[in-house]
């Protein structure tokens, strides 16, 4: 046992060293899946409804254990099968397959079962809480020291004898249950706006179906309050302009420069910027709040939000009368016919859109003042979206650095 400092970040309250032990040095004890002749068949495996889940190396995501494509067993063979039972506060961890893996079992996943890929650490509670293990063997000092232990070349796995040898940076009970605690915390809160944000996303695909018009009709199947009548039938060039953007030769894209040039990958990865300083025709250019669209590779409309920029030659900006088509309506429009357009190509966005293709493409529209109230429905929606996406990084981000500096 090794008497060691104190780690950057600490619960106040706090102030006992910590120790460092093997986990043979504790009383933590290690089950396996490996059942022998007993070990299930394809005749032992059944439904969701009437079976155990029999969990694999697949089913353990980033210390969750999951059920999205579990397998099951019966009753009976779960009941032969009594070493791999789970219990609360057992860490899951893959020892053959997806090495390293984990899942911690919460109330909710007590009395499942294991495979032949997967261990239980089982600890002793008066000595070190799993709640607490789990979260170290999740944070990279804890990465290391399992990869550490993987043995064999051609064929890899970490041997119960190996998980043994995993050095655990042990402090008092009621500091383990401090750490643990808190991130307990921030996963309920992480699990909390995954759930809202697959339910907001879940809503606004419904809504973008329901509320334009389905091919062969001029009403949609859910409208707002106060609306009524059919809606206008036209072409996207009845209304919409496409301007094309600037061929740039290599030797024109500068590292730095007066202007941005935005290109389609700018949008879809953080790929470097390129700059000119060329002075254009004014329709070469994009301002704030403009209307694009990306036209090559991947595709769709994108509203610019930043300084004036000059865009690349695979995007058009669309121009068009504001006090006829309102901007929000529009960008949406365009966004349920890129779906359109992907279910005829078999759903892929490596798509070349031509601007013919696009000038034709069918338009419907209602009054001004419907149109602006769907836009602000659907920007509302997307801004719920978006701050549940930055809320969600940014408890990632905390845990990240919580997890780097709140073990030795």
């Amino acid at each position: 046992m090794i008497k060691v400092s104190k780690p950057k970040i600490r619960f106040k309250k706090f102030n006992d060293s910590w120790s460092i032990k093997k986990l043979s040095d504790t009383q933590t004890c290690f089950k396996d899946g490996n059942y022998g002749e007993a070990y299930p068949k394809e005749t032992d495996l059944t439904t969701s409804t009437q079976g155990i889940p029999f969990l694999r190396g697949s089913d353990l995501d980033n210390g969750k254990l999951t059920l999205t494509n579990a397998r099951y067993i019966t009753k009976s063979k779960h009941n032969e099968l009594v070493s791999g039972h789970l219990i609360e506060d057992d860490i899951v961890i893959a020892v053959r397959g997806s090495l390293g893996s984990l899942g911690y079992v919460s109330p909710e996943s007590v009395g499942w079962n294991i495979n032949s890929q997967l261990a239980i650490i089982r600890t002793r509670k008066i000595e070190i809480i799993g709640n607490y293990l789990i979260q170290f063997l999740l944070s990279n000092r804890g990465g290391k020291e399992i990869s550490s232990h993987i043995t064999g070349t051609a064929l890899k796995q970490l041997p119960i004898k190996q998980l043994k040898n995993i050095k655990v940076p042990i402090p008092k009970i009621d500091e383990q249950s401090a750490i643990g605690s808190l991130f307990r915390t921030l996963d309920d809160l992480l699990a909390s706006y995954k759930v809202n944000l697959a339910n907001y996303q879940s809503l606004k695909a419904t809504m973008l179906s329901k509320m334009f018009p389905k091919a062969g009709q001029t009403v949609p199947e859910i409208r707002l309050d106060g609306f009524e009548g059919e809606w206008g039938n036209a072409i996207i060039n009845d209304y919409v302009t496409l301007l094309n953007g600037r061929a740039f030769k290599q030797d024109e894209l500068l590292n730095g420069g007066k202007y941005r040039v935005v290109r389609v990958g700018n949008f879809n990865t953080n790929e470097k910027w390129y700059y000119s300083n060329l002075e254009l025709e004014e329709n070469k250019y994009a301002n704030k709040d403009d209307l694009l669209y990306l036209w090559a590779t991947n595709f769709g409309p994108e509203i610019w939000k930043e300084e004036k920029i000059i865009f690349h030659y695979h995007i058009w900006k669309l121009e068009f009368d504001r006090s006829i088509i309102d901007r929000n309506y529009l960008y949406y429009w365009l966004e349920k016919d890129k779906k359109r357009i992907q279910q005829n190509t078999n759903g892929s966005t490596m798509v070349h859109v031509t601007k013919s293709m696009m000038e034709n493409r069918e338009f419907l529209f209602p009054m001004f003042r419907e149109q602006q109230a769907i836009g602000s429905y659907f920007s509302n929606l997307d801004n719920l979206i978006n701050s549940h996406q930055e809320k969600i990084s940014q408890l990632e981000t905390l845990k990240k650095k919580l997890l780097q500096d709140m073990f030795l």
